[in-house]
């Protein structure tokens, strides 16, 4: 999760992902995941609340550095 960070972190505090540290841990979420369907409702709803609010942002970044482009 390096390459988006700062992404992945929001996911995780606003319930939107799970971040596991082991093997152990991955599948113990997933299978709360499979027992709890509510709950995997809840965290794909989280998340896509989530990645909604940035959508379109490599839109508004290419067009911020087009307009600097036409400065210089």
């Amino acid at each position: 999760m390096e390459n988006f960070s700062a992404l992945a972190q929001e996911l995780v505090s606003n319930r939107g992902a799970v971040q596991v540290s082991d093997q152990s841990s991955l599948q113990e979420a997933v299978a709360k995941l499979l027992r709890d369907r509510d709950e995997g409702r809840r965290l794909v709803e989280n998340a896509r609340r989530i990645l909604d609010a940035h959508r379109g942002a490599t839109e508004r970044t290419a067009a911020l550095v087009a307009g600097m482009r036409s400065r210089i």
